[in-house]
C-alpha cells in the first residue's frame, strides 16, 4: 500500500507505519451517509474488544470543510 499521512482529532498528523504489523480496519464514511453513522458503534466496540489482540481501527471523514 502506498504510504500516506492522516491529521488526527488530536491535531497530529499519523501514518500507516504507526500500526505496522496490526491488522488495519480502515474506515472511510462522511457525516451525510446514514449507513456510516449507524456502524460506527459496531466499529467502535470492534476497537475495545480487538485492540489489545493487534486491532487499529482508523476511520478517515470524507466531509469538506465549510467556509463561514
Amino acid at each position: 500500500m502506498t504510504p500516506f499521512k492522516l491529521k488526527g482529532l488530536d491535531g497530529k498528523t499519523h501514518s500507516l507505519d504507526e500500526w505496522k504489523g496490526k491488522v488495519i480496519v480502515l474506515n472511510f464514511w462522511a457525516s451525510w451517509c446514514a449507513p456510516c453513522q449507524y456502524e460506527i458503534k459496531e466499529l467502535i466496540a470492534l476497537q475495545n474488544e480487538y485492540g489489545d489482540k493487534g486491532l487499529q481501527v482508523v476511520s478517515l471523514g470524507l466531509d469538506e470543510e465549510r467556509k463561514l
